[in-house]
């Protein structure tokens, strides 16, 4: 069975649901990110998080800055815009162009090993599509919580399984190697809501009012395969940041199959 046929049947969201994207484009809502949900997750992210005018926000693990871009255009605050991979000076030039260079502070640097924020500063951490590769461990996410005030805001949005997968069998689909291992370095950290909701609650700092998979979160990933040449530029498949179509989409008719299905969920607390 060849991608075309394994993409029969799979589904597009309904934008109309998403008020804050009208008049976007499809190619819109996901440029410049990496991986599935651009601002169709960040809508949803951003129901939830209470954000007032002149908070300050950690946009963690925000790569090109498409979602920090969104937050300076719909709300009055200062973006501190972290991440590991990508250079500030490529946000820098798209914060100038789109006019929000005084709204967004870009950064790169490696949080795990280096946290430059005084305790009680952040308003609210946003982070989108990256705490899985990096936040699995409950020392460090208790530090990285001392950040945000009493009363702040935690959103984590990510890519993850329906529920936790059978550790002892592996499947094909989600364990092969590419650039890099996909399992190893990629999908082994998905884990499910379940099991990140245990793991921010294991800090004893968070408040945890939401957690759950998104209502449409599978739907997204279809659409995202789908749509993967329109959505994911060349920049981003050099970088070899995303695994090919085909590999996507054999993941997805997996899950159909089988039931271990890519998706995503969000969680939302305060800090205590």
């Amino acid at each position: 069975m060849d991608s075309k046929q394994k993409m029969r049947g799979f589904r597009s969201p309904d934008i109309k649901v998403y008020h804050e994207l009208q008049g976007y484009s499809k190619g819109q809502i996901y440029e410049g990110f990496i991986g599935c949900g651009g601002l169709y997750l960040v809508s949803k992210m951003l129901r939830l998080m209470n954000i007032k005018k002149g908070g300050i926000i950690l946009d963690l693990g925000c790569g090109f800055g498409s979602a920090a871009l969104f937050l300076a255009k719909k709300f009055d605050v200062t973006i501190i815009a972290v991440d590991l991979w990508n250079s500030p000076q490529m946000l820098v030039e798209r914060a100038n162009e789109e006019g929000f260079i005084q709204k967004i502070i870009p950064m790169q640097l490696d949080i795990t090993k280096n946290i430059p924020f005084a305790e009680n500063y952040f308003d609210a951490i946003f982070c989108m599509n990256s705490l899985f590769m990096f936040g699995g461990e409950s020392d460090f996410l208790k530090r990285l919580f001392g950040t945000l005030k009493a009363g702040g805001t935690l959103c984590i949005g990510s890519e993850c399984f329906n529920k936790e997968p059978d550790y002892e069998v592996i499947p094909e689909v989600y364990n092969f190697d590419w650039d890099w291992s996909v399992w190893d370095g990629c999908c082994s950290k998905y884990h499910s809501p379940e099991w990140w909701h245990s793991m921010i609650d294991s800090t004893g700092v968070i408040d945890i009012q939401y957690c759950e998979e998104l209502d449409d979160g599978r739907i997204l990933f279809e659409d995202f395969v789908m749509n993967y040449q329109d959505y994911v530029s060349k920049n981003i498949i050099d970088m070899g940041a995303v695994i090919p179509q085909e590999r996507l989409a054999q993941q997805v008719q997996y899950g159909i199959e089988y039931g271990l299905c890519p998706t995503l969920y969000i969680l939302k607390g305060v800090k205590k």
